[in-house]
């Protein structure tokens, strides 16, 4: 206990008594200063609890030898009305021990002497107690009684915690050229907290840079500091940040920077250009790059280039850009070969006060081939009786390119037919499928083309498309004739010859009709099997003699008269024949189907003389 100016020590017995008190007078400056508190703590680090008292103002510690007595005291030179409560804990967590009253902390040196530090909560009167109340470590603060804010009874608790403070905030800069650097200008860090700053660390961004005395840590009411410096690269206005990472909340702590550079500036907007898929050979849409001078003075542009595939035009180069004003390159891509073609921009200027300065914006695009493949590439239909369809067959078109293949017709001539499923579009790597079908209009070797239009290179593409119409032609044989003279009663003989067409192998069979009357007429042989070679074929025309008719009763013609209507006609009764003789037709057949041809051929029989 204390009383006065003297600190009275009770030794315990272990049985509830205790021996007389030990005194030791602490004699603290000042008349009327009588001790005002006390607590316990090792305040000189050597492991045996020491007594800290306090005055008004005065502070002073008892160091213990461990046996139940103490030392001298050990006095600290500190202001303020000195303390009634005080609590001890290492506050500022630097393995040292502590002392908190009336508002005030007081950072121990560890041997057994304090600073005034900054008070927590000055002119705080009332209980003090400390605990960790927010489990990170470090002891905390409770008070109660009557605060700064208020005359009823209030509990307040302060955090232990480190505080950071950076002045002044912002620093200024002034305009600087483009290329060249500020003089420095000096941001100092001072430790406002009851706890050091540490983990410390001092950063820039932008184009600003920074040389700093802070360490890793800072010790409380303590400064430290850093000098900012700005080096524009680029004319315009320019932004960063002054950037402290500590302990101290919040965290980090930032102090924004802002400056301008001067000269004529650049900006490219976008910052890339993307032409995504293009048919090789082929110009694209146009893009446009803007080329802005965001600086203080006049930009000229010397020149504006573009890499192989791709192509400029600007307004850039032809009158200096103002300050603040802008211009524009307009560039196309036209692929020279398949796959990604990346590529550049270059466009050189005086920008940033630098002569020859180029600025690079990056290009890309991917070069497209349209191509296809067609299989088979001819296809023979086969042989086909003339006017019947043959068996469908198939082309298969692919498209072996890297881009869509666009379809504008597809057709087939001559004797052949095409439908399709391929419609307008092909995507890559697709497949379509195209059916032709043939039906000769005549007998023989028949060709014709399927015919594709499209946006392939080498449009249009053909597939040769063959076959063969079965018929037969039917005429005179090698000089053989058409007509002949005979007598009455007499026959009229001619050979034809029947050649084949496209191979064709039915049999023909043969009728003759057309005789006129008192005549007949008969073919021989009745069929033939077209092969290699012409096949003869004989018709004959039978007659009959004269006779004499009895004339009807009435009405009826006399044989004389019939006579000479025979002989004006030079041909005896066959004179009746029709002018246009005998007609031959001739007929194949082959499974259901029928074909038939007709040859028609003038066999006039004639009386001889």
């Amino acid at each position: 206990m204390a009383a006065g100016d003297t600190v009275y020590v009770f030794i315990g017995n272990g049985n509830g008594t205790f021996a007389g008190p030990a005194t030791y007078p602490v004699a603290f400056t000042g008349t009327n200063n009588p001790i005002l508190g006390f607590t316990v703590g090792d305040f000189n680090g050597d492991g045996n609890p020491d007594l800290a008292v306090g005055g008004k103002p005065g502070l002073a510690v008892l160091p213990g030898t461990g046996t139940g007595s103490f030392g001298a005291p050990i006095y600290s030179t500190i202001s303020g009305a000195g303390f009634q409560t005080a609590v001890a804990g290492d506050f500022n967590n630097d393995g040292k021990i502590d002392l908190a009253a009336s508002g005030v902390l007081y950072l121990g040196k560890g041997d057994g002497t304090f600073t005034q530090s900054t008070a927590f909560l000055a002119g705080v009167a009332g209980f003090l107690t400390s605990a960790d109340f927010n489990s990170d470590g470090v002891p905390d603060l409770a008070t109660a009684g009557s605060g700064l804010t208020s005359s009823s009874p209030v509990a307040t608790v302060y955090l232990t915690a480190a505080a950071a403070n950076l002045a002044p905030s912002p620093p200024s800069f002034e305009q600087v050229p483009a290329g060249q650097s500020s003089p420095p200008q000096t941001v100092t860090l001072t430790n406002l907290g009851i706890v050091a700053l540490s983990d410390l660390s001092v950063s820039t961004t932008g184009e600003f840079s920074q040389t700093s005395t802070c360490a890793l840590s800072l010790n409380p009411s303590s400064q430290c500091q850093t000098e900012v410096t700005f080096a524009p690269a680029a004319a315009g206005p320019q932004s960063g940040a002054l950037v402290v990472s500590d302990n101290a909340l919040p965290n980090p702590q930032v102090v924004a920077l802002s400056g301008t550079g001067t000269g004529p500036g650049i900006g490219l907007s976008p910052a890339s250009l993307n032409f995504n898929v293009q048919e090789v050979g082929t110009p694209s849409a146009p893009q446009t790059l803007m080329v802005s001078n965001p600086g203080t003075a006049a930009l000229t542009v010397s020149s504006i280039a573009a890499s192989a595939n791709y192509g400029a035009t600007n307004t850039c180069t032809t009158a200096p850009v103002e300050a603040g004003s802008s211009c524009t390159v307009t560039v196309t891509f036209t692929p020279t070969a398949s796959g990604v073609l990346n590529g550049n921009i270059t466009i050189t200027s005086d920008a940033n006060n630098q002569a020859g300065s180029a600025q690079t914006v990056p290009l890309t695009g991917t070069g497209s081939v349209v191509a296809l493949s067609l299989s088979p590439t001819s296809l023979d239909l086969g042989s086909v009786i003339v006017g019947a369809a043959s068996a469908a067959q198939t082309v298969t078109l692919t498209n072996t390119g890297t881009a869509a293949l666009g379809i504008t017709t597809i057709a087939a001539s001559g004797d052949f037919t095409a439908t399709n499923t391929c419609g307008t579009s092909v995507a890559v790597g697709g497949k379509c499928t195209i059916t032709v079908t043939f039906k000769p209009s005549a007998g023989g070797s028949r060709t014709g083309a399927l015919t594709l239009t499209d946006s392939a290179p080498g449009s249009p593409q053909t597939v040769t498309l063959d076959g063969a119409g079965e018929d037969f032609t039917l005429g005179a044989a090698s000089g053989a004739s058409t007509t002949a003279s005979v007598s009455p009663g007499q026959p009229a003989t001619y050979t034809l010859s029947l050649t084949g067409l496209g191979g064709i192998t039915l049999p023909i069979s043969f009728a003759c009709t057309g005789a006129p009357a008192e005549s007949s007429c008969s073919v021989s042989p009745a069929s033939v099997t077209p092969g290699a070679s012409a096949a003869s074929v004989t018709v004959t025309v039978a007659t009959t003699a004269p006779s004499i008719v009895v004339p009807p009763a009435s009405g009826g013609r006399d044989l004389r008269r019939m006579k000479s209507d025979t002989t004006r006609s030079a041909g005896g009764l066959m004179s009746r024949a029709p002018s246009n003789g005998v007609g031959l037709l001739v007929k194949a057949s082959r499974r259901a189907r029928l074909a038939s041809g007709h040859q028609n051929f003038p066999l006039v029989p004639s009386a001889s003389s």
